[in-house]
């Protein structure tokens, strides 16, 4: 019994096939395949905006965030 995809389901698997294939290979850098990921999905109509950006607005995001900004301000500082 074949299995039939919707056109959505369809593109969903190769943004994941793509998403894989990159994240491998590292020809890009991470945290740009998430965000080229992210903004794929939103603007496919796979993912509506309000969904796809609703985890930057979470309080745990906005603490990661602000670590990786102090860390990068102590480096540049040299004091760590």
């Amino acid at each position: 019994m074949p299995i039939e995809l919707t056109l959505q389901q369809a593109g969903l698997l190769a943004l994941l096939a793509v998403t894989f294939g990159l994240l491998i290979t590292e020809w890009l850098p991470n945290d740009l395949v998430a965000l080229l990921v992210v903004l794929t999905l939103a603007m496919t109509g796979l993912l509506s905006p309000r969904d796809a950006l609703s985890g930057f607005s979470s309080e745990p995001a906005i603490v990661v965030v602000s670590v990786f900004v102090l860390a990068a301000a102590l480096h540049q500082t040299a004091i760590s």
